[in-house]
C-alpha cells in the first residue's frame, strides 16, 4: 500500500494496481516490439543474403560491365573528393616547397664545403 499525503495534510491510503497494470503492459509491448525487430532484422538478413547472390551472378555473366560500373563509381567519388580540396591541396605543396628550401639552407650552411654541390 501507498500513503499519500494531500496539501491539507490528510492522509489517503491507496493500492498501486494501476501501476502494476501499467507496467505488465509496457512489458507485454516491449516483447512485441522486440519480437518485431527480430523478424524484421531475419527479414534484412534475408534480403541482402539475396542481394549478394543476385550481385555475384551478375559479376560472373558481365565481369567487364562490372569491372566499368566500379571504375566509373571509383571516378565520380575521386573527382567529388577532389573538388573539396582544390585550395588546401595547392597551399600544401606551398608550404611543403617552403619547408625543403629552408631544410636545404640549413643543411647547406652545417655542412662542410667540400660536401655542398
Amino acid at each position: 500500500m501507498a500513503e499519500t499525503t494531500r496539501g491539507n495534510g490528510e492522509q489517503r491510503s491507496g493500492t498501486s494496481s494501476t501501476s502494476g497494470s501499467a507496467s505488465s503492459t509496457m512489458a507485454g509491448m516491449a516483447g512485441n516490439v522486440a519480437n518485431q525487430a527480430m523478424d524484421m532484422g531475419e527479414r534484412a538478413a534475408e534480403s541482402a543474403s539475396e542481394a549478394g547472390r543476385a550481385a555475384v551472378g551478375t559479376m560472373r555473366e558481365y565481369p567487364i560491365a562490372t569491372a566499368a560500373i566500379i571504375a566509373g563509381v571509383a571516378f565520380a567519388l575521386g573527382a567529388l573528393w577532389k573538388s573539396g580540396t582544390n585550395n588546401r591541396s595547392s597551399s600544401v605543396w606551398r608550404n611543403m616547397n617552403n619547408y625543403v628550401d629552408r631544410f636545404n639552407d640549413t643543411v647547406a650552411d652545417n655542412l662542410p664545403r667540400r660536401w655542398r654541390y
